[in-house]
């Protein structure tokens, strides 16, 4: 009897952590946030708890079904709110740039030179001189933008996002609101309606979005 009130609470706990991983979304680690991670770990401990039984497993279903759903609504929230997403998951920082280093982000991130000449061999760049920016990601990774030919590199600038004009992307690179909604005009493009805009070399780089999904069995 024992065991078989252990087999079906094991049972249980795994269907219910699979419907709490889908719910959630399937993330490798290096693409979780910090809520992503804790909510991970609870949910895992919450199933091993209810596999054990006893007293325990309703309060541990229970609780592994709240941190799933939260996870759930901070995941909708973080895609359709940018304010959101930089909150909960962080937004990317400039560590280096132009051969300047930028050594209050760099406190931000917490990361000392030493660590970050380790990143930059690990990623195959043992000479800055070969580097013209380096960003940290949301995720932690470092980013590297190599050194053209001619000693400089062509840096992509985000100014929609998701619908959303990014006010302060402009005013770095000395753009204003008129003149993307010009060149918006030129092509017949509305804000709403975009996914990602970005500029290179003065040219706006449009990229639209369809509400419905495409499934492709390409891939499988």
């Amino acid at each position: 009897m024992i065991i078989f009130k252990a087999v079906l609470t094991s049972i249980l706990s795994i269907i219910l952590l699979f419907l709490m991983t889908k719910l959630t979304g399937d993330k490798q680690i290096s693409q979780m946030s910090a809520f992503d991670y804790i909510a991970g770990i609870t949910i895992g401990s919450s199933a091993a708890e209810m596999a054990i039984g006893g007293d325990v497993f309703l309060p541990a279903a229970v609780t592994t079904f709240v941190y799933g759903v939260a996870a759930f609504f901070i995941s909708y929230t973080c895609n359709k709110s940018v304010k959101a997403r930089h909150f909960f998951n962080g937004e990317p920082v400039i560590l280096f740039r132009n051969d300047i280093f930028y050594r209050k982000n760099m406190s931000k991130v917490r990361m000392d030179m030493g660590e970050f000449l380790t990143q930059c061999r690990t990623n195959g760049y043992f000479s800055l001189q070969n580097v013209s920016c380096v960003i940290m990601e949301s995720n932690g990774k470092l980013s590297f933008l190599e050194k053209s030919q001619g000693n400089t590199a062509t840096l992509s600038a985000n100014v929609i996002i998701d619908g959303n004009i990014m006010e302060d992307n402009l005013k770095s690179i000395q753009k204003s609101r008129m003149w993307l909604m010009n060149e918006l005009d030129k092509r017949g493009a509305k804000v709403k309606n975009i996914m990602l805009a970005t500029v290179e070399n003065n040219t706006l780089n449009v990229y639209p979005f369809l509400e419905k999904g495409e499934k492709s069995k390409l891939f499988e």
